[in-house]
């Protein structure tokens, strides 16, 4: 199977259904559509393909987290599909047709989504294993870098132990315009991002998608340090801040030139922020020196997080 080739002929059926589709590090193709949520796995893998039926998937919403649907496409008639819609070459070769006629006529393609893979796999759906999950289930981003990788990134010999750090993750969006003598001030902003919950400094994390599950057994998950009440209205009050203008008008009257000036802030009303206690995976390797690395993107953390130190 073209990977590649798949990701795109199912990108174009997902736009022609007026999803905005994104490409992802950790799965191939995730989309939204109003108030759902899809994330999209092409492949022929069947230890892929496993994990990727195991996992929850959540996006973060205008009005929250929801729990995504999710597509696989694959060509391997022994995997199980589990709880996954499950498309192959019969429905691919349906939808990107219909997609390409819809196209042409310009209208919207209409794809249900809601179906269940029993419906759609040639192959009878086996019963789950029974698995142990010692580690308590907590939402974290996925762990997409192994073990044997992240010693390999550190280039060092010694213990390795998952600790799993809080950030709040959070959307905020402000609306709304007022009017001075002429002037029309907009405090219209979007922003997305994270909040270290140990320390309390914004971060970039990359992705907005993330699993509520049992951690890996012996994980360390650390508790935040931050209110997330105190957190919210901090961040609040420097939006508010940041989008209030001072406005200097002139009036002529006569010989006469009077100016006003006006500060000018958006309402607390027009403000809607939303907030979720997401954990971020990060190896810790302990030999002659402490390293560690991010469990998600592989990068190496310069200032690694001791015991009673806080890192920046």
């Amino acid at each position: 199977m073209n990977r590649d080739r798949a990701r795109e002929a199912i990108r174009h059926i997902l736009e022609s259904a007026s999803f905005d589709v994104d490409d992802n590090e950790q799965i191939d193709l995730s989309a939204t559509r109003g108030d759902e949520g899809i994330v999209v796995l092409c492949s022929n893998d069947e230890r892929e393909i496993e994990a990727y039926n195991k996992r929850r998937y959540v996006i973060q919403l205008d009005f929250g987290p929801e729990e995504c649907t999710k597509l696989l496409f694959t060509t391997n008639i022994s995997v199980n599909s589990g709880n996954c819609i499950c498309w192959r070459e019969q429905e691919l070769e349906k939808y990107a047709g219909e997609a390409t006629v819809a196209d042409v006529l310009d209208y919207e393609l209409e794809l249900n989504l809601t179906q269940t893979s029993q419906s759609r796999s040639t192959q009878p759906r086996a019963e789950p294993e029974p698995e142990v999950l010692p580690g308590p289930k907590i939402p974290h981003f996925p762990i997409t870098v192994t073990e044997e990788e992240a010693k390999k990134i550190a280039g060092i010999k010694g213990t390795i132990k998952c600790r799993f750090l809080p950030y709040w993750v959070y959307e905020c969006k402000s609306t709304g315009e007022k009017i001075f003598n002429k002037y029309i001030i907009s405090f219209e902003s979007d922003e997305k991002g994270a909040i270290n919950a140990i320390n309390g400094l914004k971060t970039e994390i990359g992705t907005s998608i993330y699993d509520t599950d049992h951690v890996p057994p012996d994980s360390e998950v650390i508790s935040p340090k931050t209110d997330g009440k105190e957190v919210k209205e901090k961040f609040i009050s420097e939006i508010i801040t940041r989008l209030t203008k001072t406005v200097r008008t002139s009036q002529t009257e006569g010989d006469t030139i009077s100016y006003e000036t006006k500060v000018v802030k958006p309402d607390r009303k027009d403000i809607t922020f939303d907030m979720n206690l997401v954990y971020v995976p990060i190896w810790q390797i302990r030999g002659n020196q402490i390293v560690e690395i991010n469990a998600v993107t592989g990068e190496l953390i310069s200032e690694p997080m001791d015991d009673d130190t806080e890192i920046i």
